[in-house]
């Protein structure tokens, strides 16, 4: 991937952290792409954007957007995927339980909702 892309990812990711007042850092290791467009296709019905990226670029873009997320470090380890959500803050903690029920997979590693951080799966 070259500079330029990399750029623009982190200035996706940063304008949407700086847009939305929620949003969730999520394991998908070990997900087929046909599983991946699953939990995409149904965050889309949902009005929820479900983005894969290197933790480096979610890092550098959590970096740049005002505030301090760094209790989010440890959690941008191994793949991560980041979901946000701007009118329902629960709403993509509820569709990774859902696919949870099915799958092992999404793990919801950490959160960030209005202010507050949490971390773990439950």
């Amino acid at each position: 991937m070259k500079r330029e892309e990399k750029n623009e990812i982190v200035l996706e990711l940063k304008d949407k952290l700086s847009a939305h007042n929620a949003f969730y850092i999520t394991d998908t290791s070990n997900l087929t792409v046909a599983q991946v467009n699953v939990i995409r296709r149904k965050c889309f019905e949902r009005d929820i954007t479900f983005r894969v990226a290197k933790n480096t670029l979610i890092q550098k873009a959590l970096d740049d957007v005002e505030g301090d997320y760094s209790a989010m470090n440890d959690a941008l380890k191994g793949f991560s995927g980041i979901i946000f959500s701007a009118e329902v803050s629960n709403l993509p903690a509820k569709t990774v339980k859902e696919f949870r029920k099915k799958q092992e997979k999404p793990i919801l590693k950490s959160a960030y909702i209005e202010e507050s951080f949490y971390f773990g799966d439950d």
